[in-house]
């Protein structure tokens, strides 16, 4: 992963972290309500 990073730009990784952030709190929501 660190040999594929540094051809990312700023603003893809920006889009990558915002993106997993998005994923990860749906998932906690989504386990919260099916709980």
């Amino acid at each position: 992963m660190n040999n594929v990073a540094p051809a990312l730009t700023a603003a893809q990784r920006a889009w990558v972290t915002v993106f997993a952030t998005a994923v990860t709190l749906l998932a906690v929501l989504g386990l919260g309500i099916a709980g």
